[in-house]
């Protein structure tokens, strides 16, 4: 009886303990509040009255999201009424996942810019977050990113948001703040998760994402018949509005020329990260991903040509050594932010006067 007491009290302490450990390890690891209620990277996202972005002053690993509601360090309220104003917005690839602390590409452009820039050294917000549609990305700047009266907004399109189900419409809104986290929310069993998955072998994941793909196609996400231009042209149109809609603004619209990590799709690299391209969008095969990446590429250029548009067009090496720029298919090292950061430093410099 005494053993079962003992075990029972053990089972009702070690998942406290469990928790309570994983709070001081994001602590002191990351400076997460140990009353952060995020367990999750979109519980860092909010949809309140002005669509959806990012949370203000939320933290979760090493992603911060400062108190005006842009990933980043804490910035002064008065430099922005002294200082250029430059706005970065995306999706995943922008708001940064795989590159260490700080070396996201739009804190690589800051930190360039700081440098070519001395003498007034512009505030680079990252608006972008996770998962964020260009319609969305519109509405965001109507509502939230465009009073703030930016010099230079910089955007990054990922043309394979095309190829879901459907057309991207701006994502609802909430009401008021939106709902707020709540502090007693679990991070262990999150944690555990993630984990565990870190050691499962990358044949098994592979395994894994085919069948997941299968599945989706059989549940209704047939593939196309073929290359979809008519998602092309909705992209080409829904940019082409950005760039009356920045214009309109006062601001000067940068375009980041979209591009991939699959030099080579017959190498190792490759043909795993096609396949866990396909199945997070099962509509398109690996080689239709690829036609249709390169092909809305084409499409920004065309459109930055005949509208005026700049453009930031990193110059990634071709093939298999592409892959040291890529953590997966789309989102980048260290490495790739600070080509891409370096590269965009360049022209925004120029818009911004800069003498170098």
């Amino acid at each position: 009886m005494v053993l079962l007491k003992r075990l029972a009290i053990v089972a009702l302490l070690a998942p406290v303990a469990f928790e309570l450990t994983v709070r001081a390890d994001d602590w002191v690891r990351f400076g997460v509040p140990l009353s952060s209620g995020a367990t999750h990277i979109m519980d860092l996202r909010v949809a309140d009255s002005l669509g959806r972005h990012a949370r203000a002053g939320t933290t979760w690993r090493k992603f911060h999201i400062n108190a005006l509601g842009f990933r980043g360090p804490e910035v002064d309220p008065a430099a922005l009424a002294r200082r250029p104003l430059v706005m970065v917005t995306g999706a995943s690839e922008t708001f940064g996942l795989y590159e260490s602390a700080g070396r996201e590409w739009p804190m690589q452009l800051a930190d360039s810019l700081a440098s070519r820039c001395a003498a007034e050294p512009p505030v680079v917000l990252n608006a972008a977050f996770a998962g964020m549609s260009l319609p969305t990305v519109r509405q965001d700047l109507a509502r939230r990113l465009l009073p703030m009266r930016p010099r230079v907004v910089i955007y990054y399109p990922q043309p394979a948001g095309y190829l879901y189900p459907k057309v991207p419409v701006p994502a609802p809104a909430g009401e008021g703040a939106g709902e707020p986290l709540s502090p007693l929310a679990p991070r262990a069993l999150p944690r555990l998760r993630e984990d565990l998955k870190s050691i499962i072998p990358d044949a098994l994941l592979d395994l894994n994402r085919q069948r997941s793909t299968v599945a989706q196609r059989e549940a209704g996400d047939s593939l196309f018949p073929a290359l979809p231009r008519e998602r092309l042209d909705s992209i080409e149109a829904h940019l082409r509005a950005m760039v009356g809609q920045v214009r309109a603004a006062g601001a000067e619209l940068v375009l980041v020329v979209p591009q991939h990590g699959i030099g080579d799709s017959t190498s190792i690299t490759g043909r795993r990260w096609l396949t866990a391209w396909e199945s997070v969008v099962p509509k398109a095969t690996g080689a239709m991903l690829l036609a249709f990446a390169d092909s809305g590429a084409a499409r920004v250029r065309r459109l930055a040509a005949d509208s005026g548009v700049r453009l930031i067009d990193p110059p990634f090496p071709d093939g298999a050594a592409r892959e040291a720029f890529y953590a997966d298919p789309n989102h980048f090292t260290d490495r790739g932010s600070a080509l891409l950061g370096g590269a965009g430093s360049a022209i925004v410099g120029r818009l911004l006067g800069c003498p170098r």
